[in-house]
């Protein structure tokens, strides 16, 4: 922990987004480390980007204001778009710094992972492409964090992260990560991947057995429903 820096925002009232972001992404690793598993080492890497980025846009103002109860909750306090799309950019850079064939279609699986891990997976993609066409609320967050909260977060990928995070950089090439989302989305939906789907149901119940470990975040709905498709992980 870097203890130079003082940590203020939270991920929920008790606990330091620094903290939540580590915990979650550390649990995740692990869990994917104790199973037998083909390409053990990669999804391990991969579950931990996803685990310390999925409440990345718990850092806006708009969201801290609500969690310490100054304002009520609003729209620009959603997080899980904007961290669905930083977690497609970590999980992208992972794969392309390690050159890695055959995982081209996983960094969309992340996106999803962290967009579904609150909801309903009965409808994996459902809108979610088409609401990528309209994201004023996402670019006033990201303005947002700019203003207020980017020291603080630089701080935390750099303590936490495997890869080399450059916030700007993701910033600055937000529209053209959304277009390869929205581009993969449509191409995904056509595939039908059998492969991918258990995948993201895989990694939506690992995730959620981590989160559940720091924040009880477990959703017995999805999970109820998985059972009765058949899947586990």
């Amino acid at each position: 922990m870097s203890f130079s820096f003082n940590f203020k925002l939270k991920s929920h009232p008790d606990k330091l987004l620094y903290e939540h972001l580590k915990n979650v992404g550390e649990l995740s690793r692990e869990i994917v480390l104790g199973k037998e598993i083909k390409n053990k080492d990669i999804y391990s890497e991969i579950a931990y980007l996803i685990g310390i980025a999925h409440d990345f846009a718990k850092a806006t103002t708009y969201f801290q204001d609500v969690l310490e109860k100054r304002i009520t909750k609003t729209e620009k306090a959603h997080h899980g778009m904007l961290s669905s799309i930083f977690g497609y950019y970590l999980v992208s850079e992972y794969i392309k710094s390690k050159k890695l064939d055959g995982f081209n279609e996983i960094p969309l699986v992340a996106w999803i992972v962290i967009l579904k891990h609150h909801g309903d997976i009965q409808d994996l993609l459902g809108r979610e492409v088409e609401k990528l066409k309209d994201l004023d609320i996402v670019e006033t967050q990201i303005e947002d964090i700019k203003r207020n909260s980017m020291e603080e977060l630089k701080e935390i990928y750099e303590d936490i992260s495997s890869i080399n995070v450059d916030l700007e950089g993701f910033f600055g090439k937000f529209g053209e990560t959304v277009k390869k989302i929205e581009s993969e989305g449509e191409s995904f939906v056509f595939s039908k991947n059998i492969d991918n789907y258990f995948l993201i149901f895989d990694f939506i119940f690992l995730f959620n057995s981590a989160g559940c470990g720091q924040a009880g975040c477990l959703r017995n709905r999805n999970r109820e429903f998985a059972e009765e498709e058949g899947y586990s992980f």
